[in-house]
């Protein structure tokens, strides 16, 4: 399968707000995005367009929390599933509200989450993408990430984005400037991003710099980046290389 490339430009940024946020992802109309404080791990919600924050909780004592996805079906409520990175439990938590309803446990470290409309996709640090229920958090499935230059990375935040039929999702490589675009029904890297342009003079610190991805709807290759140092979340096209 032929493999695009793909560049990042800079088209906005948040008018306020900061990066301090871990995991990134379209509301209802806000971004919501896990948070870590002294106290302990939670979330927010913060408005696209100012930064302003919404609402915030900080209710899981010290948990260092990750990914989050927001699960929308027919004939029952929204489910806001988060991210433990380390401590092995998922947190459901109501879409309005934000506040915790249950949680369930599960193996292996949870970093990147998204919702694709049909299940539940997770990265765990490895090049593996683990399929779960939406309802459940049940793993259904894994898929290997393999095959190029990337084999030798690990897959961070995710986003979920829909391409007609085709089911596909943005995984950063952590530590790097690189976003893939894994197609789940194919089970293959079908293109990669450089975020270097875009990342240009926000980036603070060495280490996991793309902290936040989260998919604009409605333009098909728009995405809202959060960074470790970024002064706010930047919003960036991703355009094809010859």
């Amino acid at each position: 399968m032929k493999v695009e490339t793909f560049a990042a430009a800079v088209v906005g940024q948040m008018a306020g707000g900061d990066s301090k946020g871990t995991g990134l992802v379209n509301g209802e109309d806000v971004l919501l995005e896990s948070i870590n404080r002294p106290q302990g791990g939670g979330i927010r919600g913060i408005d696209a367009t100012s930064g302003v924050e919404r609402i915030q909780l900080t209710d899981q004592p010290r948990r260092t929390m990750s990914g989050v996805a927001v699960s929308l079906r027919p004939g029952r409520p929204g489910i806001v599933w988060q991210l433990t990175l380390k401590d092995n439990v998922a947190i459901a938590r109501d879409q309005s509200t934000l506040a915790e309803q249950r949680r369930v446990a599960y193996r292996g470290e949870g970093w990147g989450l998204c919702d694709d409309g049909t299940q539940l996709v997770q990265s765990e640090g490895t090049m593996r993408l683990v399929l779960r229920d939406a309802d459940t958090f049940a793993e259904k499935g894994v898929i290997e990430v393999a095959g190029g230059w990337w084999s030798s990375r690990r897959l961070g935040e995710l986003e979920c984005v829909r391409d007609g039929e085709r089911s596909q999702v943005w995984a950063n490589l952590a530590g790097t400037s690189w976003m893939l675009r894994v197609d789940l029904d194919a089970r293959a890297v079908t293109a990669v991003a450089d975020l270097a342009p875009a990342m240009a003079g926000s980036v603070a610190a060495e280490g996991d710099v793309i902290s936040g991805i989260a998919w604009i709807p409605g333009a098909r290759n728009e995405f809202w980046l959060s960074g470790s140092g970024w002064p706010r979340p930047v919003k960036v096209r991703l355009a094809a290389r010859p």
